[in-house]
């Protein structure tokens, strides 16, 4: 039986660890029991830091396979720079404090994530990814919700059918409260 190839978008999957990555594992590892093929795009390790599970990687058959695209991430930049002040004294703890506002503040203006530079500069490098093992439909899981967003820009590109997994609520989840104020208006046109 010819398999049927379906390009999953999840930013994070194994090597990394941790509960985000799990619910895409187990679709992918179970997609190939009937007749798909899944096309795992994912960001591969944190270099910011963060869990890594290698063992999920037992998880998976033969027919999955993965691409990894990493990205860059803000925090890569200041942490040891942040770190490095902080080891420097008192005047240098406020310096690095202001360093780490200041990153979060930047990442809480773009919109959907942080990672949206990354959905960008890897719609093209998808879109050919998808055209050499002939894609026949595309699934994304947030969050984070770039991943939505990469999806959205490959579908209006190959016009593949798109399956949107909203793991979590998005603005509706109580604990969303984007600043600045513009982000609600344009985060909420997104999900929509």
């Amino acid at each position: 039986m010819r398999r049927k190839n379906v390009l999953m978008i999840s930013y994070f999957f194994p090597p990394r660890g941790g509960p985000g990555v799990q619910r895409t594992l187990y679709f992918a590892k179970y997609l190939s029991d009937f007749g798909y093929r899944p096309l795992v795009v994912h960001g591969g390790r944190r270099p910011a830091g963060g869990p890594q599970d290698t063992s999920l990687l037992e998880e998976l058959n033969s027919q999955v396979l993965r691409f990894e695209f990493p990205a860059f991430e803000p925090a890569c930049l200041t942490r040891p720079f942040s770190k490095w002040l902080n080891r420097r004294g008192r005047i240098s703890q406020g310096l690095a404090w202001r360093l780490d506002r200041l990153t979060g503040y930047l990442e809480q203006c773009v919109s959907p994530d942080e990672l949206v530079f990354w959905a960008d500069r890897m719609t093209n490098p998808v879109i050919q990814l998808a055209k050499r093992y002939k894609a026949r439909m595309i699934y994304s899981t947030a969050d984070p919700f770039s991943n939505h967003y990469l999806a959205w820009r490959v579908k209006k590109a190959l016009g593949l059918p798109w399956v949107a997994d909203f793991r979590d609520l998005w603005t509706q989840d109580q604990r969303y409260n984007p600043k600045p104020r513009f982000r609600a208006r344009r985060d909420s046109r997104y999900e929509q």
